[in-house]
C-alpha cells in the first residue's frame, strides 16, 4: 500500500479487519445465484465434457414469477425516464440523484 498526499490509502486488494455486514439479497445478486437460476429455466447447461447437466425447469413458485415481471417493470420505468424525452419533475429528481451518487467518481 502506499500513502497518498489525499490522505486516502491506495490499494488493489481491499483487507478488512472483520467482514462488513452486506445485504444477503446482494450478496446472492453479485454470486450470481439470482442470475444462474434465471438461465436454468431458460438453457440447457451443458458440463465441462460436454454433456447435459441440467434442462430448463418451470418455475412454479408465483411470488418469484410476480417478483421478477415487477422488477422488470421498475427497469422499465427507468429506462424510459432515463430517454429524457419524456422531461418531467420526476426525471430532473433522478437526474439529480444520479449526478449525486457518482459525483466522486471522476
Amino acid at each position: 500500500m502506499t500513502f497518498c498526499a489525499f490522505a486516502k490509502w491506495k490499494s488493489k486488494n481491499w483487507e478488512w479487519v472483520e467482514d462488513p455486514n452486506y445485504d444477503k439479497s446482494a450478496l446472492r445478486i453479485a454470486e450470481g445465484k439470482k442470475d444462474r437460476r434465471k438461465q436454468d429455466t431458460l438453457y440447457v447447461r451443458v458440463g465441462g465434457d460436454g454433456r447435459v447437466s441440467s434442462t430448463p425447469f418451470t418455475v412454479t413458485n408465483d411470488s418469484e414469477v410476480r417478483d421478477e415481471f415487477e422488477r422488470a417493470g421498475r427497469y422499465n420505468n427507468l429506462a424510459s425516464l432515463l430517454d429524457g424525452d419524456k422531461r418531467t419533475h420526476r426525471y430532473d429528481k433522478v437526474m439529480a440523484a444520479l449526478k449525486l451518487l457518482f459525483a466522486n467518481l471522476n
